[in-house]
């Protein structure tokens, strides 16, 4: 019902699913690893601001202008409540990332923290910044290993940090910004030192003109149109076409995407490509032109004869250990009434695909990518679409797309996913759609819904499909780790592990609502039955239920059974 509103304004449903992550896997987890039971006020406030952008019409997009500036507004205060939380957190367990005082000359502590409560390889990029006059000479881990990183940016950069109790609060600095790949341990963290010497600034390495990279076992080379050719040595596996955007007009509104009757699909045009390989990643960042339609004819049935081109820079990443591709775009939206996708295909028939939802995988067939159109008033053609948390999967091809929450499964001799990236409207509801044979709301311009603003989508795709692998690596999507630089004059800390759970992810750690102690809510996002095993918790768990009200005795060392996309919940006491 109303499938567009998945699409309408995503810029809402990315600063959506960057709220709850920041709260459920940093501000809460933290809050009760530090003890901050006085902090539980401020929390709270956090997810008020959230919760008041859930009703449907804000979160689906389908209001006035005015109702969604508002919307802004409120993720930007649980926003910033949210890293309050986690700073003063870290400050409470010993992490101190305020950057105050006389900038480094020597040694940058950093710290990598790990929101899972299992141990994570992954991709961490952290501004550091040291003196005027000094740059990075190499980095090692907690244990002294050498590690490879790759320097990204470098600028003077004034630094400033506002503490009542830290003067000057500016204070001239070099800003390096570096990426490297990082182990840490389960739910805790573990340190890495920058070397500091006199010199510099550093180049930041160029990249040279080229169309392709290989990085172990997958080398990957851009199209004429900007898409991406996938090779596997080690499978023998080649898919071409991923990341394939496709442009076409949309006459629809708010709550319904309607092609016109005159459409016209455009794709990109390769400019430029830039390969930049390294100790770290192997990176191909693409220019290319997409060339729009600005909007629609007069008479909203075709796609409008003036063109406007859109500047797009996508940039395909394969990370060293990490069986990935991280696909990003970046663009700067000035064209109305379109929508655009990427198309991810695979290799391999198929006749469903399945998505992640509300703790569970549900399998869709494959479809066109839009139903027939209705004749009889008061219906809706079928859109294709459907609401997708992070994950999408194929035979052979896994899509991770948090924030992106609409995607469509298209059959066809490679069936495809196709995940909405824009989709760029100017009315709230309309009574003419072709896709929609009545009005859905009231007939309103809704000028700001045509997303005139810079565009931003990141999406990891991985060559299999096995629940229990793309689920994970779908909450590692959701949630990487992070980096941050300590104040100067700390050192490094030990690997620290807090939480741990094999065999089940966690959907919570919280503090209680009643302010006695925490609650640790567990997933078996699978539909196999799994056994979980818990450490590192302060404390005695006893099995309640979603209201916190004990419900059960404490749990034993023997395992904790979780039947297929089952949830358990546990109150953990002192």
């Amino acid at each position: 019902m109303l499938a567009g509103t998945l699409s309408t304004r995503l810029y809402l449903k990315q600063a959506n699913a960057a709220a709850e992550t920041l709260l459920e896997a940093w501000a809460e987890p933290l809050t009760v690893r530090a003890g901050r039971a006085h902090a539980v006020g401020l929390l709270r406030h956090a997810w008020d601001e959230l919760l008041q952008n859930a009703p449907h019409d804000s979160i689906c997009g389908c209001s006035v202008d005015e109702v969604h500036r508002e919307n802004e507004v409120r993720f930007d205060r649980a926003r910033q409540a949210g890293e309050h939380l986690v700073e003063r957190a870290l400050l409470d367990l010993g992490l101190d990332t305020r950057l105050a005082g006389d900038p480094v000359t020597g040694a940058a502590a950093l710290v990598v923290v790990n929101p899972h409560a299992a141990p994570v390889t992954g991709p961490v990029v952290v501004d550091v910044h040291t003196a005027p006059g000094h740059t990075l000479a190499g980095l090692v881990d907690a244990d002294g290993a050498p590690v490879p990183f790759e320097l990204r940016e470098t600028e003077p950069t004034p630094l400033f940090c506002a503490d009542l109790d830290i003067l000057p609060d500016t204070r001239d600095t070099l800003r390096h910004r570096i990426a490297f790949v990082a182990d840490a341990p389960a739910g805790g963290w573990t340190g890495y030192t920058a070397t500091v010497v006199p010199g510099g600034p550093a180049a930041v390495p160029a990249g040279v003109p080229g169309r392709s990279v290989t990085r172990g076992d997958w080398t990957l080379t851009v199209a004429e149109d900007a898409s991406f050719t996938l090779t596997d040595a080690a499978t023998g596996r080649t898919l071409p076409g991923l990341g394939r955007l496709v442009d076409s007009g949309d006459a629809g509104d708010t709550y319904t995407y309607d092609p016109p009757r005159r459409d016209e699909s455009v794709t990109p045009t390769l400019r430029e490509a830039w390969v930049h390989d390294g100790p770290v990643a192997s990176r191909l960042v693409v220019r290319a032109d997409l060339d729009v339609p600005a909007g629609l004819t007069a008479d909203r049935g075709a796609r409008s004869p003036e063109r406007v081109v859109l500047p797009l820079t996508v940039t395909a990443t394969l990370w060293a250990g990490v069986p990935e591709l991280d696909w990003r775009l970046e663009f700067d939206n000035a064209a109305d009434d379109h929508r655009l996708q990427a198309h991810f295909p695979t290799d391999a028939p198929a006749t469903d695909w399945t998505a992640d939802a509300h703790f569970s995988l549900l399998t869709r067939p494959l479809k066109a990518p839009l139903g027939p159109l209705p004749e009889q008033r008061g219906y809706e053609a079928d859109a294709g679409v459907a609401p997708v948390r992070s994950l999408a999967t194929l035979p052979g091809l896994a899509v991770l797309a948090p924030g992106l929450p609409e995607v469509q499964g298209i059959a066809g001799e490679r069936p495809s996913l196709a995940v909405t990236v824009l989709r760029a409207v100017g009315w709230l509801s309309r009574p003419d759609l072709r896709a929609r044979t009545a009005g859905a709301g009231p007939q309103l311009p809704t000028p700001e819904a045509q997303c005139r603003r810079r565009i931003t989508a990141a999406i990891g795709v991985r060559l299999d499909d096995g629940e229990s692998t793309v689920t994970t690596a779908a909450a590692h999507r959701r949630a990487p780790l992070r980096a941050w630089q300590l104040r100067p004059g700390a050192v490094a800390p030990v690997a620290t592990p807090g939480l741990g759970v094999d065999g089940a992810q966690v959907s919570a750690y919280k503090p209680a609502e009643d302010g006695d102690g925490a609650v640790l809510r567990l997933v078996n996002p699978t539909s196999a039955p799994v056994v979980a095993t818990v450490s590192g918790l302060a404390g005695t768990p006893v099995e309640c239920d979603l209201a916190e009200r004990p419900v059960g005795g404490a749990v034993v060392g023997d395992g904790i059974t979780l039947g297929p996309f089952a949830t358990r919940s546990f109150r953990v006491t002192g």
